[in-house]
C-alpha cells in the first residue's frame, strides 16, 4: 500500500511537471529548447512514479520474477530531504539575488551535505561550479539564467 501511495505521487508530480515544461515556448531558430531538460526530467519522474505504482498494484509472487525489484528502496533518506529543500532554497535565493551568488552558496551546501568533508574541496566547489555552469551554459548552449531582483552579482560584473 505504501508503495501505491508512494509511485502515485511521485507519477502525479512527474505529470503537473511535464505539463508545465511543455508550456515553455519554443526557442529561436538553432537554440536548444530551454525545456529539454525539465521534459527529461519530467518524464523519468512519470515513468518512475508509474512503474512504483503498477507494481504496488501487482501481487507479491509477481513481484518477485521482476529482476530489480529488490533493488528499489523507498526509505526516506535525510540526504534526499535536505537535497529537495537545497533545491527550494536554490530557487528561490537564485530569483532575488541571482545566478551567481546563488550557486556560489548552493553547491558547497550540496558537496557537505553529501559527505566531502575537506574544506579545500569545499570552497573550491563554490568557486569551481558556477564558472563551470557560466562556460556550458551560458557561453556554450546560450542559455541565460533569471536576473535577481534584489541584486546580481552578473549585472554589477557588468556581465550583463
Amino acid at each position: 500500500m505504501k508503495q501505491l501511495a508512494q509511485g502515485g505521487c511521485v507519477f502525479f508530480i512527474g505529470a503537473i511537471a511535464a505539463w508545465r515544461a511543455l508550456q515553455i515556448p519554443p526557442s529561436a531558430h538553432n537554440e536548444v529548447w530551454s525545456g529539454l531538460m525539465p521534459s527529461l526530467i519530467a518524464g523519468g519522474l512519470f515513468i518512475v512514479g508509474g512503474t512504483l505504482f503498477v507494481l504496488g498494484i501487482c501481487h507479491r509472487e509477481y513481484r518477485s520474477i521482476i529482476p530489480w525489484y529488490r533493488s528499489l528502496s523507498l526509505s526516506i533518506n535525510p540526504r534526499l530531504i535536505g537535497l529537495m529543500l537545497l533545491g527550494v532554497m536554490y530557487y528561490f535565493t537564485m530569483m532575488q539575488f541571482g545566478y551567481l551568488l546563488s550557486t556560489a552558496i548552493a553547491a558547497p551546501c550540496c558537496l557537505a551535505l553529501y559527505g566531502v568533508s575537506r574544506p579545500s574541496l569545499i570552497l573550491g566547489g563554490g568557486v569551481v561550479v558556477p564558472v563551470l555552469f557560466h562556460i556550458v551554459f551560458f557561453e556554450m548552449l546560450g542559455v541565460y539564467p533569471p536576473i535577481g531582483e534584489m541584486f546580481d552579482l552578473l549585472l554589477w560584473s557588468g556581465h550583463y
